[in-house]
């Protein structure tokens, strides 16, 4: 019969007793094979297990008569009987003790022991396999928990849960850390991280004071306080400075805004920008303005905010309001009857083509000078 699906705890028929499954790295040896000894002699199975069980003489037939090996007188129907019964309770509790390893071996240990003659030399074949293994893997754990370091930034809760199982790996195999040696070995892992440094030496001091030992349990639970305090403020500092820095970006933004307001424009003399970044004519970005805008700008100009252009008052009468408008002067000879031109800035193309060579154009206070010579 394979084991392979066997859980990790052989269980007996009566569920009275449990024994430990042999691991595959034998890790658990020790364990093992001592409770399985155990067990077995509560069962008085331990002379079969040992090997020491004396096993019935071979009874052989000759002439139709039953004799015990090495005997010339033919056994009688009741001795006969009884030698049954001595063959059938030795073969039950082989098969017992068999039965009892094959449930707690995995697979491959199984295949190699499954054709030993007996019990005692099943067993034996198995403490041949495992019990050098153990003692490597052993050797194996006792290195890892001389070595063990923790790193700053890892997690102290699986540092420790990591060093206590190896612990306790080493006590399955009959190894076991005292809790004082246990302490020292944490104490070292601890070595290259001075922060915990003080907390340890604390607890060693009011341990010392108080005259009793430093039990590898507190030590455990400080250690894991002062982790989780730790971790906490960290995480409470990273979001102080992240709200400083959101804050601090805000602020900048409104005073780039308001830098932005307080900016006038020396060519157009808007606000809000400078002459380098005007759309405006004259400007560092003449003509580059989103589309409509010079439409826009136009409009203004007839409102009166155009600067090439000047402003002149009409006169004041009765029937309607004040009002200016943009014009040019013309004046120019026609022989004996001098005349003179008033023409506004629209039709200035106007004022130009009704001179001729003779004529003046008088400059009453327009932008821009023109003459026709």
């Amino acid at each position: 019969m394979s084991p392979e699906d066997i859980s990790d705890i052989a269980t007996t028929k009566r569920n009275v007793l449990t024994i430990p499954k042999l691991r595959v790295d034998s890790s658990n040896w020790a364990t093992y094979s001592d409770r399985l000894v155990n067990y077995l002699t509560s069962k008085s199975l331990k002379r079969h297990l040992l090997g020491t069980a004396r096993k019935p003489v071979q009874v052989i037939t000759r002439g139709g008569a039953f004799y015990k090996q090495g005997t010339l007188a033919p056994l009688t129907d009741e001795e006969l009987e009884k030698h049954e019964d001595e063959q059938d309770d030795y073969d039950q509790k082989q098969a017992s003790v068999r039965e009892v390893i094959y449930q707690t071996i995995d697979n491959s240990t199984y295949l190699q022991v499954k054709n030993e003659r007996d019990a005692a030399s099943m067993w034996k074949k198995v403490a041949l396999i495992h019990s050098d293994k153990g003692t490597m893997y052993e050797t194996s754990l006792l290195t890892q928990l001389q070595n063990a370091h923790y790193v700053e930034g890892e997690s102290m809760q699986e540092h420790l849960a990591s060093m206590v199982e190896i612990k306790e790996h080493l006590a399955d195999m009959n190894s076991q850390i005292s809790d004082e040696s246990f302490v020292a070995y944490i104490r070292t892992s601890l070595s290259l991280v001075p922060n915990y440094r003080s907390l340890v030496t604390t607890l060693t001091a009011a341990a010392h004071e108080s005259g009793k030992k430093l039990t590898n349990a507190n030590l455990i639970w400080h250690l894991n306080e002062e982790a989780n305090s730790t971790a906490l403020e960290e995480s409470i500092n990273k979001s102080n400075a992240a709200l400083v820095a959101a804050m601090a970006k805000a602020k900048g933004k409104k005073g780039k805004q308001s830098k932005r307001k307080e900016k006038q424009c020396m060519n157009c003399n808007r606000k809000g920008h400078v002459k380098d970044q005007c759309w405006d004519v004259g400007g560092g970005k003449e003509g580059q303005g989103p589309s409509g805008w010079g439409k826009k700008k136009a409009k203004k100009g007839e409102k009166g905010e155009s600067a090439n252009v000047s402003q002149k008052e009409k006169p004041q009468s009765n029937d309607s309001d004040d009002e200016s408008e943009n014009c040019a002067m013309l004046a120019f000879t026609v022989l004996d009857d001098p005349s003179a031109l008033l023409c506004t800035s629209d039709f200035q193309h106007e004022a130009l083509s009704t001179s001729h060579s003779n004529g003046i154009i008088i400059d009453c206070g327009a932008s821009a000078h023109f003459s026709p010579d």
